[in-house]
């Protein structure tokens, strides 16, 4: 039960098991604990993702006592920028991926997240680079695409308080899959709600572009709102509400569970 969600396997829950498995595969790589990612000047480095792609089945397709099996492969591409692909096959048939793309980052001010800035892991040097993955590319080439979104119009909006005990991580940092928890949270809010209860998601990409403090307020816009028979789908930009940062944009596809 605690894998799943209303409707089957939980969103949350998969992404924060993808980034762990990411993480993990990196740490095993470099040869060090997390908290020894280090570079030269000795700050303490995490790894930031910068874009997601999760596709296949609906996630109304895993089922309590379903068994699901990871295969995790790590890429290191550049100097500082890591592809991991996470295959999942669910003993019910189902099969989903989950793409990430992460970049190494520090806090200069460790207690200010907009003062993030790239960084280069030191005990990573011996790692070899190898060619881009073709997907990684890909969702590198969306994330620039979508990083001018600031100027196009929006339809729907939504303002969201953090909470700094649910929506940030041990690293201070407002939890990367935490937005799509409150992407959801601001869907149920400001759009059409008949039947969103029995959605499920089939296809979320998300790009992402900055952080917060605990005491900024989310405004989540959203645009290419498309309800259709059994499929839902939109885009959203989520930005800093007091100086219009552009913190994420999330292109989301759910499909209406058939009800018993």
């Amino acid at each position: 039960m605690p894998q799943l969600g209303l409707n089957g396997l939980n969103e949350n829950w998969l992404l924060k098991e993808c980034g762990h498995r990411h993480w993990t595969a990196i740490c095993e790589r470099a040869g060090v604990p997390s908290h020894r990612i280090l570079d030269s000047q000795g700050n303490r480095l995490y790894a930031a993702f910068v874009s997601i792609g999760m596709s296949g089945s609906p996630l109304s397709a895993v089922n309590e006592n379903d068994v699901i099996r990871f295969h995790t492969r790590l890429y290191r591409f550049s100097s500082k920028r890591f592809f991991s692909e996470n295959l999942l096959t669910i003993s019910s048939g189902a099969q989903l991926k989950v793409e990430m793309v992460s970049i190494f980052v520090r806090k200069p001010v460790f207690d200010d997240n907009r003062s993030i800035a790239g960084s280069y892991p030191d005990p990573l040097r011996h790692i070899e680079q190898e060619p881009a993955p073709t997907a990684a590319t890909e969702m590198l080439e969306a994330w620039k695409a979508r990083k001018s979104l600031s100027h196009e119009p929006f339809e729907v909006r939504h303002d969201h308080l953090v909470c700094p005990t649910t929506d940030f991580n041990g690293a201070r940092l407002l939890y990367f899959a935490n937005f799509q928890h409150i992407l959801d949270q601001a869907e149920w809010a400001a759009l059409d709600s008949a039947d969103m209860q029995f959605a499920a998601t089939e296809g979320r990409r998300l790009y992402f572009y900055g952080n917060v403090n605990f005491d900024d307020v989310l405004t989540v816009q959203f645009d290419r709102i498309h309800w259709t028979g059994d499929l839902r789908s939109h885009r959203a930009r989520v930005i800093r509400r007091n100086d219009g940062t552009q913190l994420a944009v999330v292109e989301t596809e759910k499909r209406l569970t058939p009800r018993a």
